[in-house]
């Protein structure tokens, strides 16, 4: 056994938060896609997806609810064992699968893990979508690598998709809302319009997006024609009108702030929300340590502390100011509850939503 193994096995009976993931994990298995390809009506995906509790012979993948006509699962996949070692089955947990779809004009493709025996999904918060090229430009692959890790034009559609997708199931839960009875949306983090490009058709809310990143922004200007961009500071206040917007998002951006520098938009996001107005802002929380595979002290200090810094992240060299300004960072349920509804109600918070790794918080700005 490995020292992070042990360090692992020793937390895991030490760290009450990380067995509630565990037995969470086990009533509702995570699974995550490593690879999408759309080709002359052929959709072809890979992954890895954690096996439930009645054994992976119970397991199917769906696309719009029916089966795909080719599985392969479960495949070897030693590195989710490793990450995932207190789970029975998680070193075979990978799959490959294959299908015939028809075009469905625009619509996303819906792609679920689901069981066999009841053909209902484990879990309906974990689903992707998949939507084929929307006829808009798509950003450079060095773009795309900067926004998401990745240079995969599927991938950027799919999880742009798909956060459009879940976002506004959220919202209907939550806030009893679509998108559009909203007005005035603002895209905090837009980057090179991964999620924006989903709000093109039919588009009833004003969009606005803006981002730090000055570069992508002018792409966005460029090739985004149907809403407002701008770029913003690194740190507050910016130009947008206070009060203006009555849904914001932020995907991926709390996630690279330290807390001072949270603080700092916390309140800039208060300004700039109208009474009444819903947030809705993703952060690495329990799940994408746990998934990560991050180690043993990083969870005992995100369950004590409430937030681990685990230092700066390079993917904005060069296109920001301050080198140290962008990192990685993690935030517990409990310390955005505590230190959050200073500035915001906090409607509530969904584990592992967002790509099926970053928590949701929906907030409401009451006051």
């Amino acid at each position: 056994m490995s020292a992070i193994h042990a360090a692992a096995k020793q937390i895991m009976f030490h760290l009450p938060p990380l067995r509630s993931f565990a037995r969470g994990v086990a009533r509702e298995p995570l699974w995550g896609l490593d690879l999408i390809r759309c080709q002359q009506g052929v959709l072809e995906i890979e992954g890895w997806a954690l096996p439930p509790e009645s054994g992976p012979g119970d397991a199917d993948f769906t696309l719009n609810g029916r089966p795909f006509e080719h599985v392969e699962y479960p495949r070897e996949r030693d590195d989710i064992g490793r990450v995932f070692w207190w789970l029975k089955g998680s070193a075979r947990s990978g799959f490959r699968c294959r299908t015939h779809f028809a075009a469905a004009n625009g619509s996303p493709l819906a792609l679920d893990y689901v069981s066999r025996s009841s053909g209902r999904p484990f879990s309906g918060l974990h689903g992707f979508a998949v939507r084929q090229q929307d006829g808009l430009p798509l950003p450079a692959p060095e773009r795309r690598q900067r926004v998401q890790g990745s240079d995969s034009e599927c991938f950027f559609l799919q999880e742009g998709c798909s956060a459009y997708v879940k976002l506004e199931q959220a919202l209907r839960e939550h806030a009893g809302k679509s998108y559009g009875e909203f007005s005035r949306v603002l895209d905090w983090g837009c980057g090179c319009g991964r999620l924006a490009r989903h709000f093109a058709p039919g588009l009833k809310p004003r969009l606005t997006g803006v981002d730090i990143d000055g570069d992508n922004v002018a792409w966005c200007r460029e090739n985004l024609g149907f809403a407002e961009f701008a770029a913003v500071p690194l740190h507050p206040p910016t130009d947008l009108p206070a009060g203006g917007f009555d849904l914001l998002i932020g995907i991926s951006v709390f996630t690279h702030l330290a807390e001072d520098v949270q603080r700092e938009w916390l309140g800039e996001l208060r300004r700039l929300a109208a009474p009444g107005a819903i947030l809705l802002m993703t952060v690495h929380g329990l799940t994408s340590a746990v998934r990560c595979g991050r180690p043993a002290h990083l969870l005992r200090f995100l369950a004590s502390r409430g937030c681990y810094n685990m230092g700066a992240c390079i993917d904005l060299d060069g296109f920001i100011s301050d080198s140290e300004y962008y990192q990685s960072v993690y935030l517990s349920e409990r310390y955005i509850r505590r230190h959050w509804s200073d500035y915001f109600e906090v409607v509530s918070i969904i584990p592992g939503y967002i790509g099926n790794n970053q928590d949701l918080v929906i907030l409401r700005r009451t006051r």
